[in-house]
């Protein structure tokens, strides 16, 4: 460099002594700048640790206390509604104040914010009071003090349990603005390292002015250098601080939202948004053979979503996820020994990241990401934000499912009631109505044939009403698994025959005809005679329902190996395709024809049939009809001489 190219006053640089001092003021300078930026790289990430370690995961476990809370108010209330409930509700509330407890013990294992404690202690007297409350209830419905739980629970319980949730509520709120607030920090820091740094990158620039090439390349070498951190710095705030924002939009979606699609499309949506991807999807679901349910993505149009059709399964790189349990990270799934192709009409994809979704240590599904072909790859920063994602969207989802789940519980309930309520009003308005004409008898002058007639219908409405007890308790049993069952060998024959006259008067109440067909010689059934009479009678008498007038049901029997298959046909309207799969669940009825039962009796005959290691299924079309089949164990070898039939026909 010559003399005239360096400015008078950095003259005094020009002997070996200046140099020196120069060179020592850049090295200096720029020993300072990098000591400087490490510790603002170590004060961004503890403040981010503590918002991945403390503040979210405390939120979390507050929220899921939260929920045990009313998951015991919710037990106690299906107790009030349930009086058969009401001997196992200690066992429930119990099992629900350990849930609460090991949430607690878990938030309490993390580190408290300055002031936390204090708050906390508030929080945890209010949730000891609304226990208390709970078990004065239990202990009056224990002692069948129906009143006086009543009592308590709308009075001292109602308001212990609600100054619990919003102490509850509040230390959740101050753990996610301890969080938010730690964001800010972040942020405030870096735009302090930005100006400090940009500051001494300007005094090395000047200073540098004067040494040799290779200086200044090194100068300019730091920074860009400066700036990757700094952009990585930017990067990594804005993705925790929208990590924290989208964990507060889900939860306010669960409680604007029932569906769990709907929330699970929000937390895709957030995902694709923050980790900056093409394509987010969620699945819920582990099993290989079964589609994910529900299915949900973001980042492609309707109508291709339309053409794609199929949801998939977890299989291939989807399933890899799932098998594993940890995260999977690939530049090109196109590539990966894994990777099982896409439908035609699928667009492409490059990078892929997937992260399974945990609760309670089991895995419920995963989320995945991906981006174009020829797109940045993912990074390991973008999978632990990813983690950090899915472990906030597990608990929002469980949680929706369980509210959804209570919900269907309680429209049973209400159903189930509504049903009840009809179907016994009827018999009963029968009942009244004949005892009314009897009663009038004396005075009016009634007929011998029409007293004869009430008396008639009084029996035919007190088999129905018993029919609809029995139904309803039996459903009961089934569903605890209580059946008791006295299996003995049963002539089939007289089962038919018993079965036949006992369901005569309903057949010939709709104009139907109705007979049975038994295989001579056939080997006696190993059954309880009582059940498999209820059963009879449930599927004759749901044939009755829905054949018309002048139709015809058959009651057969045969042997098939070691099984005596029964089979009920009618000559029906049948039964669609869409709906055969449904027709042995419990309040089960076809759209068209709420009002002709409870939607009971299917699910009863399937109960009690598989409880005899048999089989139930059902063939129909529409238009031709429908046959019921069911199986039981034979009691004795197949006789090898040839059979005859036997009917007997009730029109």
């Amino acid at each position: 460099m010559s003399s005239s190219a360096v400015p008078t006053w950095l003259a005094w640089l020009r002997p070996p002594r200046g140099m020196i001092a120069l060179t020592a003021v850049v090295v200096t300078s720029f020993v300072g700048s990098i000591i400087y930026a490490g510790r603002v790289a170590s004060a961004i990430d503890g403040m981010a640790y503590d918002i991945g370690e403390n503040a979210v995961p405390s939120v979390q476990y507050l929220s899921a206390a939260r929920t045990q809370l009313f998951s015991m108010v919710a037990t106690l209330a299906g107790a009030f509604f349930d009086p058969a409930r009401r001997s196992e509700i200690r066992p429930a509330i119990e099992q629900a104040h350990l849930r609460l407890h090991q949430k607690l013990d878990a938030y309490l294992a993390l580190p408290f914010f300055q002031g936390e404690h204090e708050r906390y202690a508030a929080t945890n007297q209010a949730i000891q009071d609304a226990e208390i409350a709970i078990n004065h209830v239990v202990d009056r419905l224990e002692h069948a003090d129906l009143a006086g739980a009543e009592a308590v629970r709308y009075g001292e319980m109602s308001e212990a349990v609600r100054r619990a949730d919003v102490a509850l509520e509040g230390t959740v709120s101050f753990d996610a603005v301890q969080g938010t607030h730690l964001s800010e920090s972040i942020q405030a820091l870096r735009r302090r390292a930005q100006r400090t740094l940009w500051f001494l990158g300007v005094l090395d620039v000047v200073l540098a002015f004067s040494l040799m090439e290779v200086a200044r390349r090194a100068s300019r070498e730091y920074l860009r250098l400066r700036d990757v951190q700094e952009e990585a710095e930017r990067e990594m705030s804005r993705k925790l601080s929208a990590t924290v924002e989208a964990t507060v939009r889900v939860a306010g979606k669960i409680s604007e939202s029932a569906h769990l699609t709907a929330v699970a499309q929000v937390i895709v949506d957030e995902a694709r948004s923050i980790l900056r991807s093409d394509y987010a999807a969620l699945g819920l679901g582990t099993d290989p053979d079964q589609p994910f349910d529900p299915w949900v993505f973001s980042g492609m149009d309707d109508n291709v979503l339309q053409i794609i059709g199929r949801t998939p399964r977890p299989v291939g790189v989807l399933g890899a996820v799932q098998r594993s349990g940890e995260s999977l990270r690939l530049d090109d799934v196109a590539s990966s020994a894994l990777f099982l192709g896409m439908p035609p009409s699928h667009p492409k994809m490059g990078p892929f990241l997937g992260v399974p979704i945990r609760h309670a240590g089991q895995n419920i599904g995963n989320l995945y990401l991906a981006r174009r072909p020829g797109e940045a790859h993912f990074s390991e920063q973008d999978e632990r934000v990813a983690r950090l994602l899915s472990a906030s969207a597990a608990p929002a989802l469980q949680n929706t499912e369980l509210n959804t789940a209570l919900r269907h519980a309680v429209d049973d309930r209400e159903e189930l009631l509504a049903i009840v309520s009809h179907d016994l009003r009827n018999p009963l308005n029968a009942i009244k109505l004949a005892g009314d004409t009897l009663a009038m008898a004396e005075s009016k002058g009634i007929s011998p044939a029409i007293k004869s007639r009430c008396i008639e219908g009084v029996r035919r409405s007190t088999r129905r009403m018993s029919r609809l007890i029995e139904d309803l308790l039996t459903a009961a049993k089934a569903e605890k698994g209580r059946l008791v069952m006295d299996f003995r060998p049963e002539d089939v024959s007289a089962i038919v025959d018993e079965a036949v006259q006992e369901l005569a008067w309903s057949a010939r109440e709709h104009s139907v005809a109705l007979d049975g067909r038994v295989t001579e010689g056939l080997p006696p059934a190993l059954c309880d005679r009582e059940r498999i009479l209820q059963v009879l009678a449930n599927l004759v008498g749901n044939a009755v329902k829905f054949t018309p007038s002048g139709g015809r049901i058959s009651v057969e029997v045969s042997l098939h190996n070691e099984f005596l298959r029964f089979s009920v046909s009618d000559t029906g309207p049948g039964i669609g395709k869409e709906q055969l799969g449904h027709v042995f669940e419990r309040y089960w009825q076809k759209t068209e024809d709420r009002r002709r039962g409870n939607g009971l009796g299917l699910y009863i005959a399937k109960e009690i049939v598989e409880s005899h290691r048999g089989k139930i299924w059902v063939e129909s079309q529409v238009g031709q009809g429908s046959t019921f089949f069911f199986t039981i164990p034979a009691s004795a070898p197949t006789p090898d001489h040839a059979r005859d039939r036997r009917s007997l026909a009730v029109t």
